[in-house]
């Protein structure tokens, strides 16, 4: 139809806004429309839209690390060197090859690593009452690159006690006095020793006490050490 009435023309044709005058619209040629499609399609696959699950790439797995150990404990006054325990950094696991540094209380004295396996060995005995744990660092090195593969981490060994000291009175001899005719059960004195052993460890410093001389006329009570008249006692 002519300008300014009728049903609008298929979509091929524009109309002017000055005069109101439909003209045919320009479309692109079929080698610009099909470009222009497989640019969409592009887009879409790398926006991730669609994506053949096949071709999905696969993030890189994040490899833990970390120190391993136990707890390492060294009997004392065990004059043989021994293996008490092994220090080893995981990367090991993933075919690096480490060297260990071991530094800290004791480290070249008391105690040596082997550089190759992180195994941990004594070189002299021990005494607990001397120092009853040593505090110690390890590294962990790459020996390719020479740089450290772990953080320096510190760690502990504890010297276990063994039962090597006997009790000791706190005061030697004991002076007392009590007076005749005291009925039994009097306590007289009480006796007291320490032992140095680890409190901790079974019965090394459980103390039990006893007369050795002086009975039937006193006694002691084994725990606390109170010591009483075995009867009544007279003055001659």
């Amino acid at each position: 139809m002519g300008a300014g009435g009728g049903t609008p023309p298929l979509p091929s044709a524009a109309q002017s806004p000055k005069t109101g005058a439909w003209r045919p619209r320009r479309m692109p040629a079929p080698g610009v429309l099909v470009a222009l499609l497989a640019l969409l399609a592009v887009s879409v696959s790398s926006a991730g839209v669609t994506r053949d699950p096949g071709q999905q790439r696969q993030a890189p797995r994040r490899l833990r690390r970390g120190w391993v150990w136990s707890q390492l404990v060294v009997l004392e006054e065990d004059p043989t060197p021994r293996v008490i325990g092994k220090l080893e950094s995981d990367y090991s696991r993933w075919g690096y090859s480490i060297r260990y540094i071991l530094s800290g209380e004791g480290a070249g004295d008391a105690f040596e690593i082997d550089e190759y396996s992180g195994e941990i060995r004594t070189c002299r005995k021990l005494d607990r009452e001397e120092k009853a744990f040593y505090v110690l660092q390890a590294q962990a090195i790459e020996r390719g690159t020479q740089e450290p593969v772990e953080p320096q981490s510190e760690f502990i060994i504890q010297v276990q006690d063994i039962n090597d000291n006997p009790p000791l009175f706190q005061e030697e001899p004991y002076v007392c006095s009590i007076p005749e005719m005291s009925p039994k059960g009097t306590t007289v004195a009480r006796v007291t020793a320490t032992d140095a052993d680890d409190p901790q460890q079974g019965n090394n410093a459980r103390l039990l006490y006893s007369i050795l001389q002086g009975e039937p006329y006193f006694s002691v009570e084994p725990k606390t050490g109170d010591l009483t008249p075995g009867g009544l006692l007279l003055w001659v």
